[in-house]
């Protein structure tokens, strides 16, 4: 055999017989960004000053207005930018038609130029049938960006009308992951530098492929990142994102193991993973410990106070039930800074002692990072397992209530089911 050849036999033996150098490398994906910022949401900031508007006023909304056309000023729309907040005019009209209108060029005076039409808001799950207009802001000199783009939502809520504005600007844009095109949507932009940080505030991708974005709390299309790029679940994939480029609109992402993705997510019959915790009396206990029965787990801080004033409903569904297979875990879920944990793990101690609560708590620095992982954000939270530990109700709409005295008629319920 010639050596070329032996080379080339070798070559190929190697690329057959050693993936680990040929074969097993990190997949990347590939996608292009918008050049143009996008409003983002949630949350939706409420425009809390809203009035009628004065005759001078009314005067300088130059649109085609009826006698009986209502008026009103929003005066502290923001651009979160360095300037004075922007004012709207929003006008309802006699035949039920809405109008939003901003002052853009800040001449106190609204002009048809400066109105946005009103279509379907982006945030399908939250916004109850709302609609939104947005406008495009100009930026001084300065920026990287032209514009600043806001979203006003308007929305009818419990019989009357209610306004809010976008939060802030993400970049966006499409990648094309092992063929399903992925919305994604990254909102650490440098208004400045227009650069972005995949690693630092929030990450969102859209995991089920519907082209859209669940902006829901619980949503694991949504993450908070802190510090390092989050992992999502996209179709079977997991991915997370290695590089935002506006400059080239380009974003790059990459391939995880499933073991990298630590979401735990709140889905209705999906079994929550196993953790370790300490209990308030320093033993080192698991959520393993309480299969076969039913476990209610309650998110809670001694800083809130919606928490503090479930405990008596807490403590009576715990006396009734417990003896028929359930069981509550606190976790509990303290702010302290440095390593001053002592005195807010006995400021907890010490509530719970007074409420007469009896079932275990898990110390907040033992369950910290698993809090994270829940990706609770309003508090309390509950969360309700059935005997092997999958999830039967966590509060979302349509489930089994947990708060108040819903909660001893779920059990009621559920514990016949169950035994």
């Amino acid at each position: 055999m010639k050596p070329l050849t032996t080379v080339a036999a070798l070559l190929v033996l190697l690329a057959v017989f050693v993936p680990a150098a040929f074969g097993q490398q990190t997949r990347q994906y590939r996608g292009t960004l918008d050049r143009k910022l996008a409003a983002h949401t949630p949350p939706w900031y409420l425009l809390s000053r809203v009035s009628p508007a004065t005759d001078a006023e009314r005067a300088r909304v130059k649109l085609a207005l009826a006698a009986d056309d209502r008026v009103s000023i929003v005066s502290n729309v923001m651009t979160l930018v360095k300037g004075p907040d922007l004012t709207a005019a929003f006008v309802e009209r006699t035949n039920g038609e809405r109008v939003v209108v901003l002052d853009l060029d800040q001449d106190g005076s609204w002009t048809e130029q400066e109105r946005r039409p009103l279509g379907p808001c982006r945030d399908p799950v939250d916004s109850g049938g709302a609609v939104e207009a947005i406008f495009d802001v100009p930026l001084p000199e300065g920026y990287f960006f032209a514009s600043y783009p806001v979203a006003i939502m308007v929305r009818q809520m419990e019989g009357r009308v209610m306004l809010a504005q976008s939060s802030g600007v993400a970049a966006q844009g499409m990648v094309d992951i092992a063929g399903q095109k992925t919305l994604v949507r990254y909102s650490g932009v440098n208004l400045r530098t227009g650069s972005v940080d995949p690693a630092s505030r929030d990450v969102e991708v859209d995991g089920n492929g519907d082209g859209v974005i669940d902006t829901a709390w619980e949503s694991p299309e949504v993450c908070r990142a802190k510090g390092m790029s989050p992992v999502f679940r996209v179709g079977r994939r997991y991915v997370s994102t290695t590089k935002v480029d506006l400059a080239t609109g380009t974003v790059v992402m990459r391939d995880h193991p499933a073991s990298d993705y630590e979401r735990i997510e709140l889905t209705v019959g999906e079994r929550v993973p196993d953790f370790a915790f300490v209990d308030f009396d320093g033993k080192p206990r698991k959520l393993s410990d309480f299969r076969g029965k039913f476990l209610l787990l309650d998110f809670w801080g001694t800083w809130c106070g919606p928490c503090v004033a479930e405990f008596p409903n807490l403590k009576q569904a715990y006396e009734t039930y417990h003896e028929k297979g359930f069981e509550i875990l606190g976790m509990d879920n303290e702010q302290w800074e440095g390593d001053a944990v002592g005195p807010v793990i006995e400021r907890a101690r010490a509530l719970v002692a007074e409420k007469r609560a009896t079932w275990p708590q898990a110390r907040a620095d033992s369950i910290k990072p698993t809090i994270e992982r829940f990706h609770i954000v309003p508090y309390p939270t509950y969360v309700l397992l059935d005997r092997d530990g999958r999830i039967v109700s966590w509060e979302a709409v349509g489930q089994p209530p947990l708060r108040g005295p819903d909660l001893m008629t779920t059990l009621e319920k559920v514990l016949g089911k169950g035994r």
